[in-house]
């Protein structure tokens, strides 16, 4: 049901349905009170959680045995990654390598001495077939942290001056030429936001 075919009721009764509820397993009936649920149980007999609760209900729903569900909710979230997305090197739309090096020199020139940091590049969509290496990362920005988040999140490519201050070239998951994964990337990560 889209929010804009619920009733504006305070006191809802929806029943005679699936509701999918990892605390009772068979219910089919729930009550809400404004954006709250009160209560969940079955039509025929209450469960565990005992009768609805006492009171008036404004208005009941049949669910005519469709599912309802809590809302889908993406709980994994990098508010960090955002934030990075919003004020780092954006290389989401980069169609190359030398146009993604091209990026980080720009950068570099407007942050002179400051850490670099940037997200979303994909090597699969570049002609190049490849990610950036720590040397070039290192002739495109100059000697600061450079980290450039791939665009699942999981990889990065790091200069070799981030290496050394993270330890990530020492770690599980260190790839060689400034790419890391696991707990390489980790520690690149950890070191690149919290300069």
């Amino acid at each position: 049901m889209s929010p804009h075919h619920l009733p504006a009721a305070r006191r809802v009764l929806y029943h005679h349905g699936h509701v999918h509820s990892p605390t009772h397993r068979h219910a089919t009936a729930l009550l809400t009170d404004g954006p709250t649920i009160t209560w969940i149980g079955t039509d025929d007999q209450p469960d565990a959680s005992g009768p609805p609760p006492a009171g008036p209900v404004d208005h009941t729903v049949d669910l005519r045995g469709a599912t309802l569900t809590a809302a889908f909710v993406d709980a994994h979230l990098h508010t960090t990654a955002t934030g990075l997305a919003l004020d780092g090197v954006d290389l989401t739309d980069s169609p190359s390598l030398r146009h993604t090096l091209d990026q980080l020199t720009r950068a570099a020139h407007h942050r002179p001495g400051q850490p670099l940091l940037g997200t979303g590049w994909d090597e699969t969509r570049w002609p190049e077939q490849r990610p950036p290496t720590s040397g070039e990362l290192a002739r495109a920005a100059g000697p600061v942290d450079v980290y450039l988040a791939r665009a699942d999140g999981h990889t990065a490519v790091i200069s070799p001056h981030l290496a050394t201050r993270s330890g990530a070239h020492h770690a599980t998951g260190w790839l060689g030429d400034g790419l890391c994964r696991d707990d390489a990337h980790h520690l690149a990560r950890t070191a690149a936001y919290h300069d």
